[in-house]
């Protein structure tokens, strides 16, 4: 039995955030481009009409190009997290207990959802059953994160 702070189990729930944080920026990033639209909408019209002042739209729309960028990085990062689980969630090889991880922690699904989803695959596992292949396959998943990333564990003074 793994102590309190585990690893592996931290990083794939990792997938979790990096899925909130990739929606959070595709939302974030449309707002950016709508309030950039409607700024070059408003700088073609005092162009066209030959008003000045347009410091102030220059300003929000430089701000709005660092929002741009700050919000591309978190989502490339997120994104970077997501792949990184799903490459680490295709190295476990039974197919079961890759599908329970997969279901639970990249897709976020609830043990309800994740029963369903192995019956309507032809798998009738009682919800006991699931429950002991999910701790299957965490013990699975520990031992390749422990082969993978033999530094989280050397840092913590584990063997």
């Amino acid at each position: 039995m793994e102590t309190k702070h585990d690893p592996a189990r931290a990083f794939l729930e990792s997938v979790r955030e990096a899925r909130v944080t990739l929606a959070r920026c595709r939302w974030k990033l449309q707002q950016a481009k709508a309030q950039c639209d409607q700024i070059t909408a408003q700088i073609n019209v005092s162009g066209v009409s030959g008003h000045g002042g347009d410091g102030h739209k220059d300003a929000r729309w430089a701000a709005l190009a660092d929002l741009r960028d700050l919000l591309e990085e978190q989502y490339n990062r997120a994104l970077r997290a997501e792949i990184e689980v799903e490459r680490f969630l295709s190295r476990i090889e039974d197919s079961n207990q890759r599908a329970v991880l997969r279901m639970r922690y990249a897709d976020c699904l609830p043990w309800t959802a994740v029963q369903e989803r192995l019956q309507a695959s032809g798998i009738y596992y009682s919800e006991r059953q699931i429950f002991r292949l999910h701790g299957e396959a965490l013990q699975t998943a520990r031992r390749l994160h422990r082969e993978l990333y033999p530094e989280q564990y050397e840092q913590e003074g584990e063997p």
